[in-house]
């Protein structure tokens, strides 16, 4: 199952995909992960805006997911 999502992942932008990696697979906060993806400017507000990316990010997955017929995890 983790194969077959890993494999939607890839159909994803790059972008969201390390948003993915440092969220799900590495287990960084929002704030770590707004200065991995941009530096010490504005921490608090681009980590607001990557949680809601991250949320259209897996509504995205589970919309590809269903398409193919893989059940939720």
């Amino acid at each position: 199952m983790k194969s077959e999502y890993r494999r939607l992942r890839e159909r994803l932008e790059p972008d969201d995909q390390e948003m993915l990696i440092l969220r799900i697979d590495r287990g960084l906060s929002w704030q770590a992960i707004a200065r991995v993806l941009g530096g010490d400017d504005d921490v608090p507000r681009r980590a607001a805006a990557l949680r809601k990316r991250f949320e259209r990010v897996k509504l995205q997955l589970a919309r590809l997911a269903e398409e193919a017929g893989i059940r939720p995890v």
